[in-house]
């Protein structure tokens, strides 16, 4: 009897921390903010000609550094709203350009996808996996205006009731 009763248990607890659980649990909504400046790469463009060139066949890019900060809204059912809040810097550390822009996405099992709202900027695609209060993954936009890819990290800013 007590062999059926620590399995049950052991079997409740795993239960709890799968990422289905944690999906019906919302528990990405909260706070995310990355650590330090992250290091990007963008087309150049006449608005914003700061950052350090590099050169890929004809295009011209530049390589800046960018942080981010998102709030996000995850319901029962793993879809997500939130806003992503960011700052682009040159290589010399100065702040070339900040914005806002609201995002959707959908969460499932350990995975997640955002997408930004189309506007004249980028519109960039959020790809990343869950792992222990950390969203890591790729940024990218494959259709104009602006071509821009990254790897990121974001932590958990505000704790979550399941996630200390």
């Amino acid at each position: 009897m007590l062999s059926k009763i620590l399995a049950l248990v052991f079997s409740f607890c795993v239960y709890l921390y799968t990422p289905l659980s944690q999906a019906i649990d919302n528990n990405i909504t909260g706070i995310w903010v990355t650590k330090t400046a992250i290091p990007y790469l963008v087309e150049h463009t006449k608005e914003h000609p700061f950052g350090a060139p590099v050169t890929h066949d004809k295009h011209k890019l530049l390589k800046r550094l960018l942080t981010l900060k998102w709030q996000l809204k995850q319901d029962k059912d793993g879809l997500i709203t939130g806003t992503n809040q960011w700052i682009s810097y040159d290589e010399n550390n100065q702040k070339v350009i900040e914005g806002s822009e609201s995002f959707i996405g959908a969460y499932q099992q350990g995975h997640i996808i955002l997408t930004e709202f189309a506007d004249n900027s980028a519109h960039v695609t959020f790809d990343m996996n869950l792992q222990e209060n950390q969203l890591i993954g790729i940024a990218y936009n494959f259709t104009g205006p602006k071509m821009i890819a990254f790897p990121f990290t974001l932590i958990r800013d505000t704790p979550h009731k399941n996630n200390p």
